[in-house]
């Protein structure tokens, strides 16, 4: 490579806990929208954004920008400070359900274990 040519810059590594964190958000957006009894469409245009967007950031598969949260929350009649708690309250029900599902994993593995007979 010429030395006139530089390599672009990759940005920052993969984050794992950032994917993780656009789950939670997304699954507390569709829990609010769904209190609301408000269809994905009507809440994306009330939001000003395209629902297949919207879609997107509820399952979770794109990290939407402050630019666009802000209206979204507005749409939901909320406070930013309110939707990221409502993204942490999802965050702990999630860790408290992956633990119940290990916990129940090690029981049965255990349960399994010594219904063996032994020789």
């Amino acid at each position: 490579m010429p030395d006139d040519q530089t390599i672009p810059d990759p940005g920052p590594p993969f984050d794992a806990s950032a994917s993780a964190h656009c789950s939670e958000l997304g699954r507390a957006i569709r829990r609010l929208r769904h209190a609301r009894r408000l269809t994905i469409e009507d809440l994306a245009c009330a939001a000003g954004m395209h629902a297949i967007y919207l879609s997107a950031i509820e399952r979770g598969v794109c990290n939407p920008s402050w630019d666009k949260l802000c209206p979204l929350a507005d749409a939901l009649d909320l406070s930013m400070a309110t939707l990221a708690k409502n993204a942490e309250d999802e965050a702990v029900l999630a860790r408290a359900a992956s633990r119940a599902s290990a916990r129940e994993r090690h029981t049965g593995a255990d349960a399994v274990h010594m219904s063996k007979p032994t020789r």
